[in-house]
């Protein structure tokens, strides 16, 4: 039977969007905690330690990101998707793999060992991180599958505690950047242990067979072109600059401007990856229209509004950061671009279309991969901001993936009104110095494209979702 025939599209999904809402929201709160959290944690640590020690802590954690993106397989769509209908045999299945991969991923560490001089000392943290980023992976996912999304904000926030207390305590007794990596490595096995207790708890422990092994690697590998893009310009694109440089100050400006992006586009993130669980019980994927309107008619104007205000974010955390306030402008314009292919790459993992998530995926690879190893050693961060946006559109050119889950018209009036509203407001700003006048012009375009994506009773409507929140339906 055809993938799509599966699904009845011709039904209501007035019950499922307050579902999504409700869960997206609290899987927001807990990314902001722990994002919000983690930037409070590198702007104290940035006070107490010189440039030098952030950045190898900074290339430290990049590290083991890499490594962490390179080890999963997908695990995390594998997780959303099968555990709504397979439990405990998905989620077993998807740890054992996680945690085979990431410890055999992360004797890659030792390669880094002379990148700086006393680096040396940073490799076995690093490893450790690989493994646990793995782990807290599944673990977290697995909660969002099961609907159990306020355990995630409640670990998060646990989590982030738990980085701040351990790792500025650290810093404060003098162990550099080698006490923020500590602090790191604190904070991940609290999330661990608790992801792990929490989701075995509702899901059960079974143990997994050679099928649902199988299952698993399919759906996980398919997509994984995709998921290490997302990846690639975080942690390679910064590890690429530490090796070309030499310059911890660059390598801190990268990292920070991209966890600035990824901590404001969490809410269309966590809308498109909460969809799948929910459309896989209801048997349709309507619902991922519904995902990229509200991932629009949010992620618009924090769009707007960080390319506009860049320099003065930047300059919160370093004064010296200042002058690179195009590299956060740029990187502002994937959290539009990404609303469209997450709901993408959710709907297609949905209907278990593995051919195209493995096109979408390996055309965005691709794009990234080049740009990067042709523009970075010319133009810095820079080349590494433009690669990452290009290869958010580059899946674009498949079109037929889009229909069905965004209008085309809408897509392209909201692209010419964001890029022109975004270059207006930031050459008014940061050339101009004319505040005043694009504060107006600001606020304008952000009502006027938004009024282009929901309608005023609409957005009332979600808001009384979050304020009165109806009964869910319960997924097991």
């Amino acid at each position: 039977m055809n993938n799509q025939s599966k699904f009845n599209d011709n039904r209501s999904f007035d019950k499922d969007l307050p579902l999504l809402i409700r869960g997206s929201f609290w899987i927001a709160l807990g990314g902001v905690i722990a994002n919000a959290g983690g930037a409070i944690f590198w702007i104290l640590a940035s006070k107490l330690v010189s440039p030098t020690d952030i950045g190898y802590a900074v290339s430290a954690f990049s590290i083991a990101g890499m490594l962490a993106a390179l080890a999963n397989l997908g695990f995390n769509y594998a997780v959303l998707r099968e555990i709504p209908e397979r439990g405990s045999s998905a989620f077993t299945s998807a740890l054992a793999l996680a945690v085979i991969s990431g410890v055999v991923v992360a004797f890659l560490s030792g390669l880094f060992s002379d990148i700086y001089i006393g680096f040396s000392r940073y490799i076995f943290p690093i490893y450790i991180l690989t493994v646990l980023s793995l782990v807290n992976m599944v673990g977290g996912f697995s909660l969002v599958a099961i609907i159990k999304t306020k355990y995630v904000t409640i670990i998060n926030a646990l989590s982030t505690i738990t980085r701040l207390v351990i790792g500025l305590g650290l810093v404060i007794l003098g162990f550099g950047g080698f006490g923020i990596v500590v602090g790191l490595v604190s904070a991940y096995i609290v999330s661990a242990v608790l992801f792990l207790a929490i989701a075995i708890y509702f899901i059960g422990f079974k143990p997994p067979s050679i099928s649902d092994l199988k299952r698993i690697l399919s759906i996980g590998v398919s997509n994984y072109p995709n998921i290490f893009s997302n990846q690639l310009v975080m942690s390679l694109g910064v590890v690429i600059l530490a090796v070309l440089t030499r310059d911890p100050g660059s390598v801190s400006v990268l990292y920070l401007a991209l966890m600035i992006t990824m901590v404001l586009a969490i809410i269309p993130e966590t809308l498109s990856n909460l969809s799948i669980p929910i459309m896989v019980r209801s048997n349709s994927t309507r619902l991922s229209q519904d995902s990229v309107r509200v991932g629009l008619a949010v992620g618009l104007p924090i769009s707007i509004i960080i390319a506009t205000l860049s320099p003065d974010i930047l300059g919160l955390l370093n004064q010296s950061y200042r002058a690179m306030w195009i590299v956060l402008s740029i990187l502002s314009i994937s959290i539009v671009t990404s609303v469209i292919l997450n709901n993408i790459v959710s709907k297609l993992n949905t209907l278990k279309d593995i051919g195209k998530l493995w096109i979408l995926g390996l055309a965005r690879l691709l794009t990234l991969a080049l740009l990067i190893a042709f523009l970075v050693p010319i133009i810095g961060i820079i080349g590494a901001a433009i690669s990452y946006i290009a290869s958010t559109l580059a899946p674009y050119i498949y079109i037929k993936t889009i229909e069905g889950t965004v209008d085309k018209a809408l897509l392209s009036t909201i692209a010419c009104l964001s890029m022109v509203s975004i270059s207006i407001t930031t050459i008014l700003y940061n050339l101009a110095d004319s505040s005043t006048l694009t504060i107006l012009l600001t606020s304008i375009s952000i009502l006027f494209i938004t009024s282009k994506i929901l309608s005023i009773n609409e957005i009332i409507d979600l808001l009384k979702t979050l304020a009165l929140p109806q009964k869910a339906r319960k997924i097991k």
